[in-house]
């Protein structure tokens, strides 16, 4: 895992996170069973990801612990969930 600054566009405030894993679309695939384990409710995270947006991509980060996802849009933006402007360092 590698690590990054991550920061809101027009924020002072950032944060250090280990980039875990990226997918581009039609690398992930929905499971069919919730209780396979923790993997597969992320990729069916990622899939509905795709579906709902118009991102090329989606980066998992881990900061203090928690995940989060980061979505890669066509025009070179990235967001997340809230669809606010991330700026990746």
């Amino acid at each position: 895992m590698s690590a990054n600054v991550l920061s809101y566009a027009g924020s002072s405030g950032s944060v250090t996170a280990q980039h875990v894993k990226t997918w581009r679309r039609g690398e992930a695939h929905p499971i069919m069973s919730i209780s396979s384990g923790p993997k597969d409710c992320i990729s069916n995270d990622i899939v509905t990801g795709f579906e709902k947006t118009e991102a090329e991509s989606i980066s998992m980060y881990v900061a203090r612990c928690m995940p989060f996802l980061i979505y890669h849009l066509p025009d070179g933006r990235a967001v997340d969930a809230s669809r606010r402007e991330v700026r990746i360092k």
